[in-house]
């Protein structure tokens, strides 16, 4: 099925409320057509007053007349003799379908809907049924994906292909089984691994890796460790986000979509100056290549997969370090961009902990 990136014109559907028998239309215009035709808004929403989808189909098409003033350009919808053939639509098929009709104008479409679209219809699950999808399919799907995916990517997945049987359910009008959606969520897991490092921890995988002469990896943890950044986006610095003057790197946060500067302790600044000859620092290390070395690392210390040593760990330690010296958490948070400052008060806690300690060291209860 070959699907379209964004419509240039609008994007066109009809949806039906549970408190409505009618089908509703809701036309999302291009940023062009909003400039070209002065409209105070993107989005036009209405009801159609009628039960019939091919009627509904009929005037809404109308309404996309009257807003843009040309005969409106093709646009894949779910027709009668599609509903009649949905009992042999499979779940890759209707996967696709929702990513082009829900989900092509959202602004993860690339980096979020896209990939892991993908990546459950290339699953053996993409081919089966969707009339044959039980809650005893998913589960047996939802064990096999633990395998090799964390309980939180899992949930990601299932709550995708939920939302597209739903869809097929209730605007699609297709019949399929019943299925226990709250029994097959996956609870949080306890986060038993370490959480930040310790200066002599820190070492000790240092001195792991420069045995095995990787000093090309110690190099990539200790920027990873000051910088505080996302490992992918740590990896992939350029030489020309770098100020030698000011000593400071300018990054990109793809997932708040906000560049932010942070600056570069002596440690990471050296490291720096001893890649600058190169476009990209770290080239050719790679994310792959990096969790092999990590993941090999790991096991020697008879860490387990799950409450071991973590490579994003190194963020979390940039934090915790930076409250321990009594940074105050705004500027914390703003160092590590996020985006909430809740995500920064974990850093508060660490540092509360280790006041405890204290107090209780200097009373003598331990």
């Amino acid at each position: 099925m070959v699907l379209s990136r964004r419509l240039q014109v609008a994007t066109m559907s009809i949806t039906k409320r549970k408190s409505s028998p009618y089908w509703i239309y809701d036309i999302k215009l291009s940023p062009k057509v909003v400039k070209e035709h002065s409209y105070s808004t993107n989005r036009y929403r209405g009801s159609t007053k009628t039960t019939d989808k091919n009627r509904a189909l009929l005037i809404e098409s109308k309404k996309r007349f009257e807003l843009i003033g040309e005969p409106p350009k093709p646009v894949k919808t779910v027709s009668h003799i599609e509903v009649d053939k949905g009992a042999k639509m499979t779940l890759e098929g209707c996967l696709l379908l929702c990513l082009d009709e829900v989900w092509s104008e959202h602004k993860a479409f690339d980096s979020f809907y896209k990939p892991v679209i993908n990546s459950i219809s290339t699953d053996s699950i993409g081919q089966t049924p969707i009339n044959k999808l039980t809650t005893n399919v998913l589960n047996d799907w939802i064990q096999e994906k633990l395998k090799t995916n964390v309980r939180s990517t899992v949930n990601q997945k299932l709550g995708l292909v939920r939302n597209c049987l739903e869809r097929a359910a209730y605007v699609w009008e297709l019949e399929l089984s019943k299925v226990y959606w709250k029994g097959l969520k996956l609870k949080k897991a306890s986060r038993r691994h370490v959480l930040w490092f310790t200066v002599d921890e820190e070492q000790r995988i240092h001195d792991y890796f420069l045995s095995n002469d990787r000093q090309d990896i110690v190099d990539f943890l200790i920027v990873l460790c000051d910088v505080g950044s996302r490992v992918s986006k740590t990896l992939t610095i350029g030489i020309n986000q770098i100020d030698f003057e000011r000593r400071t790197v300018k990054l990109i946060d793809d997932k708040n979509g906000t560049d932010y500067i942070v600056p570069l302790t002596d440690r990471a600044f050296s490291v720096i100056q001893k890649y600058r000859h190169k476009a990209t620092p770290f080239t050719p290390l790679s994310y792959d290549a990096v969790s092999c070395a990590w993941n090999r690392m790991r096991l020697k210390f008879g860490q387990a997969s799950g409450e071991g040593y973590k490579l994003h760990a190194f963020r979390h330690t940039c934090g915790t370090r930076l409250g321990q010296a009594g940074v105050d958490i705004k500027v914390i948070q703003q160092w590590l961009n996020h985006s909430d400052i809740r995500q920064t008060e974990r850093y508060t806690h660490i540092v509360l902990e280790q006041l405890e300690i204290a107090r209780d060291k200097l009373e003598g209860k331990i």
